[in-house]
Formats: C-alpha cells, sequence, structure tokens
C-alpha cells in the first residue's frame, strides 16, 4: 500500500519520489556549508545547485524552517534535517541586534539615509549610481535616453 495518493494505477513509477538517499546527519549552517556537506547530508546535485545558487544571489537562511522552502527538497528530508540546523548570526545580524535593543532601552539613533539630488538634465553615470536602485547599466540607459530626447523636459519621463 503506498501511503501517498497519485492519480496512477499502484506499482507505475510515473510521478514517484525518488528513492531517499540516506545521508550522514551532522550539524550544520545552511548559509556557510559547501556542496560537499550538503551532499554528505544526502541531498541530490540538483538541489544542492538550487541552494548553492540562491546563497550566490545574496539568500539567507534565518531560521531552521526556511530550509522547507527550498525548491526540490522533499519535505520528509526537510524534516530529517532542520533539527540539526544551526544559524550563525552574522556580525551584521549582531549589530542590527544592538540597535534593536539600544531603542528599547529608550536610545535614539539616526538611521535614515541621505540622498543628493541629481539634476536630471546635467548629471553624469556616478550621481545617477549614488541613487538607490540604479547601477551602472541603469545609468548608462538613462544617460542614453536623455541625450536621444535633447534632454528631459518633465522629471516622470
Amino acid at each position: 500500500d503506498d501511503e501517498r495518493p497519485y492519480d496512477h494505477p499502484p506499482g507505475s513509477n510515473y510521478n514517484r519520489y525518488p528513492s531517499p538517499k540516506k545521508g550522514t546527519l551532522f550539524y550544520f549552517d545552511p548559509n556557510t556549508l559547501e556542496a560537499e556537506g550538503w551532499k554528505k547530508l544526502g541531498l541530490r546535485d540538483k538541489t544542492v545547485a538550487t541552494i548553492l545558487n540562491f546563497r550566490n544571489k545574496g539568500g539567507k537562511f534565518r531560521q531552521p524552517e526556511d530550509i522547507k522552502k527550498i525548491w526540490g527538497l522533499f519535505p520528509d528530508e526537510a524534516e530529517r534535517l532542520v533539527p540539526y540546523v544551526r544559524i550563525t548570526a552574522t556580525s551584521d545580524e549582531l549589530s542590527a541586534n544592538k540597535y534593536s535593543n539600544d531603542f528599547s532601552e529608550g536610545k535614539k539613533y539616526e538611521t535614515r539615509k541621505t540622498y543628493s539630488t541629481v539634476d536630471i538634465n546635467n548629471s553624469d553615470s556616478s550621481s545617477w549610481i549614488a541613487l538607490p536602485g540604479i547601477g551602472s547599466k541603469l545609468s548608462q540607459r538613462i544617460i542614453n535616453f536623455r541625450n536621444k530626447l535633447g534632454g528631459f523636459y518633465a522629471v516622470n519621463q
């Protein structure tokens, strides 16, 4: 008897989970564990690649249950791994927690960022890059667009 319901006849191999690999369980930090470590835990190469790609793009695991969100990691695998996850706080997180504790003690810190104004018709690419969300490529596209127009006449252009 199969425990998982499927729309296919019993005994059919269509749409089945692959037989789980039994890996060696050990305590690990998913934010720092290398590919070999993930494989030692019993994960498939494709799942390991997904995790490493997530981290390379700036993704972080903040709590053990976050590994359940990994695309390609089966629920039973995640349940097996969660008790072994030990996430260590980074220095950035520690300093953020320090400030949040200071707020609760009544201390005030100015966290507002200030941005310089940009003259949209005379600014160079470094002025555009200084704005949040604008990198070198987008700044160059803005300047090229401005040059083709012969200058902006409205900010929403």
